[in-house]
């Protein structure tokens, strides 16, 4: 967290809670593609990766619009709730059936579509000058490096021993999230805005959002690119985890091992 004042207990805060929610999302992916493929076949997982992906997709148009409407604090805390709650979900019904996995792989997607717009106007309200805003932000984006190598080490050590326990893991690690934004007071800034009158509505800012992507290629080809990028990176982590699995015949802990060695550095 190079660049940030020592003092910057705020942004220390929103870190250590991105950090348990990339953790624990990493945990879940990793035991949840070594149960299916172990009990399954790929074309199963691709199914579950797929059926547990949309909702997100289908939640992220909204989910910038919706934390400008409500109190953000009650919006993250909620999603970091549901996404713990989903995560027993599945350890749950994990012997029940792919499609109840994959639903509640779907819930826990939804609910974490709404986290990253919602902290980042948490941040904003927290931290004014633009100076400390760019420092605030590197550290925020730090998460997903570090969380990637230690949520996939953690995950493959745990599926090794046991996917029950590596999707508990995961509920827990969710769950500790929400102590780091227990500490964090509701920005001021939608106290006076919502005192001061209500804003438009969302179906008025989603017809603006789609006027302004008709009018603008580059914002539309972005969009195309990252729907590109989700898709090609889905079939690919299907793919490097039947091979794993399957060919090599290894187990949790070697697609932790791969998964590591594939990460961007």
């Amino acid at each position: 967290m190079s660049g940030l004042r020592p003092g910057n207990r705020h942004v220390m805060l929103l870190w250590a809670a991105s950090a348990g929610n990339a953790g624990a999302s990493w945990i879940m992916l990793v035991a949840v593609f070594v149960y299916v493929l172990h009990h399954f076949s790929a074309s199963s997982l691709a199914i579950v990766e797929l059926v547990g992906t949309l909702p997100a997709l289908l939640c992220m148009p909204f989910a910038g619009a919706i934390a400008d409407r409500h109190d953000v604090r009650r919006l993250a805390l909620g999603s970091m709730t549901v996404q713990a709650l989903s995560l027993l979900g599945v350890l749950v019904v994990l012997r029940v059936g792919l499609w109840e996995i994959a639903a509640c792989y779907g819930l826990q997607g939804a609910a974490n579509a709404v986290w990253p717009p919602a902290r980042q106007r948490w941040l904003y309200a927290l931290i004014r000058e633009d100076r400390s805003r760019a420092a605030a932000n590197a550290a925020i984006g730090s998460v997903s490096g570090v969380m990637t190598i230690a949520g996939a080490a953690l995950g493959g050590v745990l599926s090794a021993w046991s996917t029950s326990a590596a999707l508990s893991a995961a509920a827990g690690l969710q769950l500790a999230a929400t102590v780091p934004l227990l500490a964090l007071a509701r920005p001021a800034f939608q106290q006076s805005a919502q005192a001061g009158g209500a804003l438009r509505s969302l179906h008025a800012d989603l017809a603006e959002g789609f006027t302004a992507l008709r009018a603008l290629p580059l914002a539309r080809s972005v969009i195309w690119v990252g729907i590109s990028w989700g898709l090609i990176g889905g079939a690919y982590n299907v793919l490097l985890s039947a091979y794993v699995t399957n060919d090599l015949h290894g187990g949790g802990l070697l697609l932790g091992v791969f998964t590591l060695w594939m990460a961007p550095r």
